[in-house]
């Protein structure tokens, strides 16, 4: 199964439950993956149904599909899609989706600022990443309780991980995927949205897809090309 598939089936599936649909919009690749596979599978006609929060920024990320936006029926407005979604939520709404969760599917950001790291082997790139962004470097025993502790879980996973860029992803993939979810849940509590959020990537679909994909995914790093 591709990646465009599992995506088109995801938006087909939120298209056929909920009709009011708001999308937490960054303008980043996820939440435009979000964007555009739902317009792709909706007619034209029915855009009305997508509602849009965006931001300056957003605008700025992403100019090109925001302009395309502005004389079609979706329904724009600019906030922060973090802080202040419950402000452009009400009643009519029936689900807001984010692009949450992307990030552990593909990539980690660590590699995004550190390029340099993706081809390093993994333990070496430990030290390396805790010295060049929290200037310290772990002890001699700290750093082999780290080492093994990830080693036992790479022998488990049976993925050949043996760059920092394969290994930085894993981390993500297996750490940040519930932190991710639960922190959405969490700044929802209490708000309008509270029942209401639909987290694109959230399920177990894009999970194997991910890792049954991991040696394509992380063939090359694609920050330098």
């Amino acid at each position: 199964v591709s990646a465009r598939q599992l995506i088109d089936e995801k938006a087909q599936y939120i298209l056929s439950h909920y009709n009011d649909i708001t999308v937490m919009y960054s303008g980043g690749i996820d939440s435009s993956t979000v964007l555009v596979s739902l317009l792709r599978n909706l007619n034209p006609n029915e855009w009305d149904r997508i509602h849009v929060i965006g931001s300056t920024d957003s605008i700025e990320e992403n100019p090109g599909l925001y302009n395309k936006l502005l004389n079609t029926k979706v329904r724009l407005d600019l906030g922060d899609p973090l802080t202040e979604q419950q402000n452009f939520v009400n009643d009519e709404t029936d689900a807001v989706v984010s692009g949450w969760q992307g990030d552990q599917l593909f990539y980690s950001d660590l590699i995004a600022k550190h390029p340099e790291m993706f081809d390093m082997p993994w333990k070496d790139g430990i030290n390396y990443f805790s010295k060049k962004t929290h200037n310290v470097l772990l002890s001699y025993k700290a750093l082999t309780k780290v080492i093994d502790c990830w080693q036992t879980a790479i022998d488990n996973s049976n993925l050949p991980i043996t760059r920092y860029g394969e290994f930085a992803w894993f981390t993500n993939f297996c750490c940040r995927w519930n932190i991710n979810e639960t922190i959405s849940k969490v700044r929802k509590l209490g708000t309008p949205i509270e029942d209401k959020a639909v987290p694109f990537f959230g399920d177990m679909a894009f999970q194997r897809w991910s890792v049954s994909n991991f040696e394509r995914n992380n063939k090359e790093n694609m920050l330098l090309n």
